[in-house]
């Protein structure tokens, strides 16, 4: 079977982050360092992929804090915030030995680079894996041949996971969690609405018109609320969830870090893993995965438009 891996960046770290607690031999915390590693190494052997694509964070797309200025305005950095940075820099280090595609640029998150590399490897592959624990990150299982499997759960998200675990079809997945907001990214939803609400409102009116006009005509138990809210304040939710359109030219950018792949030099990246005193990394099955990369084949479209400004998303 022929697998992509596509992992999230700054999730994984942040999970080593707070998951591992480990001193390096110049005394320096590696956990996220040696816990990125360790991740990457179980998820090579377990999905056994073809090729590998590290997407990761590098700021906040204008249009986003454009249209909802709070959006993770309540992300604080922490003391630690600068060791993270600089083990993200040792990761720079030995992830170029890795025949991994690492993909960063500046005012690009990773969500949209994920969303993008999986549109463009459509059909390309038998499976398409993405690692990753945001939510936000389900809407791809819309695309055919397209799974999220989330560390913290261990479990691999699905169209079927999506409409047994939620009620919706998966069309619906990107309008249901916009009625309800993002707590974690600091984004507002309808008061009081959550995951049970949203899900009776969608099963009874199908989408965001249906429920708003609902409302506005006295038929729902969130009359109110909803018409505060207002319909224009879900719609600007969508409009920033949605990773459907490619409003940063994130398609462009994948095209671009991909076509400089390198294979993966086991050699180098052994010597980066003994100056960091991980020795429990360094097996020649680990560098046997590494050296099976290929670089990802990729839809290499003529066109891959970037929609600059639209007022609100389709679909409602």
């Amino acid at each position: 079977m022929k697998v992509l891996l596509l992992i999230d960046g700054n999730n994984l770290a942040h999970r080593a982050r707070h998951g591992f607690s480990l001193s390096g031999v110049d005394g320096l915390d590696v956990s996220v360092t040696y816990g990125f590693i360790n991740s990457l190494q179980s998820y090579l052997s377990m999905f056994a992929p073809e090729s590998c694509v590290i997407a990761w964070d590098a700021g906040i797309p204008q249009f986003r804090r454009d249209k909802v200025p709070s959006y993770k305005a309540n992300r604080e950095k922490d003391d630690t915030y600068e060791d993270f940075l600089r083990q993200l820099g040792e990761l720079d280090e030995g992830l170029i030995h890795t025949g991994t595609v690492n993909i960063r640029k500046y005012g690009m998150e990773a969500d949209d680079l994920l969303y993008h590399a999986a549109f463009l490897a459509k059909g390309k592959y038998d499976k398409i894996i993405i690692v990753s624990g945001d939510a936000d990150m389900y809407q791809t299982v819309e695309m055919d041949g397209v799974f999220v499997y989330n560390p913290s759960k261990k479990l691999m998200v699905d169209r079927k996971y999506i409409n047994t675990e939620y009620g919706i079809d998966v069309g619906q997945y990107v309008h249901w969690r916009a009625l309800q907001g993002d707590k974690s990214d600091n984004v507002m939803g309808v008061p009081g609405i959550g995951p049970v609400r949203a899900t009776k409102l969608f099963q009874k009116y199908e989408n965001l018109s249906g429920i708003y006009y609902a409302a506005e005509g006295g038929e729902t138990k969130m009359d109110e609320r909803i018409t505060e809210f207002g319909l224009e304040n879900i719609s600007k939710n969508v409009y920033i969830m949605s990773l459907k359109e490619d409003r940063i030219g994130a398609r462009r950018e994948v095209l671009r870090k991909t076509a400089t792949f390198e294979p993966a030099d086991a050699k180098k990246f052994k010597k980066f893993l003994i100056s960091k005193g991980f020795l429990t990394l360094s097996s020649g099955v680990f560098y046997n995965r590494l050296r099976a990369l290929q670089a990802p084949a990729l839809s290499r479209l003529e066109r891959t438009p970037v929609i600059c400004e639209r007022r609100y998303p389709v679909g409602m």
